[in-house]
């Protein structure tokens, strides 16, 4: 069994908009190996507008707690979405993958490929048997990606 190495990652949420837009706290699985990067990303729902600032008090903390349903729309809260299950890896897996720009893999290049229906699998393992689990899910995937696969020439 090859060397694999776990990263979690969480982004937070942010609003810039007009121009970049908003977007809720992202959180990240990254399972690296010496054949390449398999990942799992979530995202929470949990936007900076309905979150008190981390310097309010305990009083008003508690009443910004996140709501699912709200009277005001702009208070509401959207529910997790299991956004990716995807691979990076340093060489094409198929025929006619191209390139792209990549920080997970040496040299900054890598063939790129995910799903976001997939992803539920993932999402419902975590919820339903926790973070160890996940974990063994994605050492799978990995080795289905990886190690199962022909070689593809470029």
């Amino acid at each position: 069994m090859p060397d694999l190495t776990r990263e979690f990652i969480v982004h937070p949420a942010y609003d810039k908009r007009p121009k970049y837009g908003q977007h809720c706290v992202d959180m990240l699985w990254l399972l690296n190996g010496p054949l390449g990067v398999v990942q799992f990303r979530l995202f929470t729902g949990w936007g900076i507008q309905v979150i008190g600032q981390p310097t309010l008090g305990w009083k008003e903390l508690s009443m910004s707690r996140p709501r699912y349903h709200s009277v005001e729309e702009h208070e509401a809260i959207s529910a997790p979405m299991p956004a990716d299950i995807g691979y990076h890896s340093p060489k094409p897996m198929y025929e006619g993958q191209t390139a792209m720009d990549c920080n997970l893999i040496p040299g900054g290049k890598c063939y790129y490929d995910g799903s976001t229906l997939h992803a539920n699998r993932y999402f419902a393992i975590l919820v339903h048997e926790g973070g160890e689990a996940l974990w063994k899910a994605l050492e799978e995937y990995y080795h289905e990606r990886f190690e199962a696969k022909e070689e593809v020439t470029a």
